[in-house]
């Protein structure tokens, strides 16, 4: 158990986080605005909101395409950031993205947000469980220092 650990986890979590948020702005604009995918991904991309999602600039680099089933998301970079299972999460919201009407891309929406927050609520609980850990030790270390000293 290290630091590093903890800080991945932490980034982890924040990244999630992010996901959940370009959720929410998807569904919003797309049931209020009607806007185009594209569009909404552009918006994102000016926003420093979505730091994590690297992912948002290569959709942007797709030139007319409107099939985002073939963008990659099991990269190095992206399983260095999230979870295997989120990367799979992301490959299955994005393999109906921009397929039906909007009001299943709103449920789709919907669908993955449920989905992402119970992998938040997950990476919540190991962030703190890790953290109550390493304090543990720290604590421990520290103490077992003070006896030896004394």
């Amino acid at each position: 158990m290290n630091l590093y650990c903890i800080k991945q986890i932490k980034r982890r979590t924040e990244a999630i986080r992010q996901i959940l948020l370009m959720l929410d702005y998807i569904e919003i604009s797309i049931k209020y605005q009607n806007t185009d995918i594209k569009e909404i991904f552009k918006k994102m991309n000016m926003s420093n909101k979505f730091s994590y999602l690297v992912f948002i600039d290569n959709i942007i680099k797709l030139q007319g395409i409107t099939d985002y089933s073939n963008i990659q998301f099991n990269t190095q970079q992206m399983r260095n950031l999230f979870s295997l299972y989120s990367c799979e999460l992301l490959s299955g919201f994005f393999s109906v993205l921009g397929k039906s009407d909007s009001e299943g891309q709103v449920s789709n929406c919907e669908t993955y947000k449920e989905f992402f927050r119970e992998e938040l609520r997950r990476n919540e609980r190991e962030e703190e469980k890790r953290i109550k850990t390493f304090s543990s030790i720290i604590f421990g270390i520290t103490l077992l220092i003070l006896i030896i000293i004394i």
